[in-house]
């Protein structure tokens, strides 16, 4: 089972209190990633569409208004770790 803990896509980390980051989001919308009931890419594809479905416009809108100073700090970074 991928988590943010064995995934490195996951590991981000909010810069600012408040600020909503992905792995905050992940660790307060659901515990498994990748079901193990899954056992095709067909269940797969529809249990991740049920999951995306399942996040509500704000929280998306959140996230895009929060990419232009997530994408300047990886800059100023010259792409490490923002954290």
């Amino acid at each position: 089972m991928a988590t943010y803990e064995t995934c490195p896509c996951f590991r981000v980390a909010s810069s600012k209190p408040g600020s909503l980051s992905y792995r905050e989001y992940l660790e307060n919308s659901s515990e498994e990633y990748c079901p193990a009931s899954s056992r095709n890419i067909q269940q797969l594809e529809d249990y991740l569409r049920q999951e995306w479905e399942k996040i509500s416009t704000d929280t998306l809108s959140r996230l895009v208004s929060s990419m232009p100073k997530r994408l300047a700090a990886v800059i100023r970074r010259k792409g490490d770790v923002t954290s």
